[in-house]
């Protein structure tokens, strides 16, 4: 386990987490929730500035979750419907995030249980490899491209170069024409090669770590 990185003398955390759940599928939204309630049920830390945007069938919502569990935790804000697999949600909660996170180190996690559209053509294996996200309210899905553009966007109004860590937590998404439009604006990306469980990663064990 690497050691804990302090706060800085400006009392900023060592990092700061923005995790953004695209639960607007036709199934395994349930999934999503799930992953939302872990995540309030083990809260920050004085180390970790840790904000969320959950997305589902009934509408959206962000928090900004304290360093304590906060199992009923109200939402910082509420929306309606919003299009995760649109690119202007995406970049408008990555600038809020950002805000939010003045952080050493920054990282980015992308949930979503569902990434190809009904009906979409998809390769010989089954997958969509350059989907990363799909939203059944609009119909549309966040690509690789779109993801990229966001991120170099976000950061231009920032003070960061890059994002040092991105995460997805959805199955078959880790390939070389991610990692390529990635490569100047994310120093670490983590994704699967394969399938993973609808549950998704354990998020209490990650965030507690």
């Amino acid at each position: 386990m690497p050691p804990v990185l302090p706060r800085d003398r400006h009392g900023r955390a060592a990092w700061g987490v923005m995790v953004y759940l695209a639960g607007d599928t036709p199934w395994g939204f349930e999934a999503l929730r799930e992953d939302l309630a872990e995540i309030l049920n083990i809260g920050g830390s004085a180390d970790l500035t840790l904000v969320v945007q959950h997305d589902g069938p009934d509408g959206a919502s962000r928090y900004i979750v304290p360093p304590k569990a906060s199992p009923d935790l109200a939402p910082t804000q509420r929306f309606e419907r919003i299009d995760s697999g649109g690119t202007a949600v995406l970049l408008d909660f990555v600038r809020w995030g950002m805000t939010v996170c003045r952080c050493d180190r920054l990282a980015l996690v992308l949930g979503s249980p569902y990434s190809v559209p009904p009906g979409a053509g998809v390769g010989s294996d089954g997958t969509n490899a350059l989907a990363l996200a799909y939203d059944d309210g609009s119909g549309n899905v966040l690509r690789v491209s779109d993801l990229a553009g966001v991120l170099r966007e976000a950061l231009s109004d920032d003070e960061r170069e890059q994002i040092d860590l991105l995460a997805i937590d959805s199955c078959y998404v880790q390939f070389l024409e991610l990692a390529y439009e990635l490569e100047d604006v994310v120093r670490i990306l983590i994704a699967p090669q394969t399938t993973v469980p609808i549950a998704g990663w354990d998020y209490v064990r990650v965030l507690s770590r």
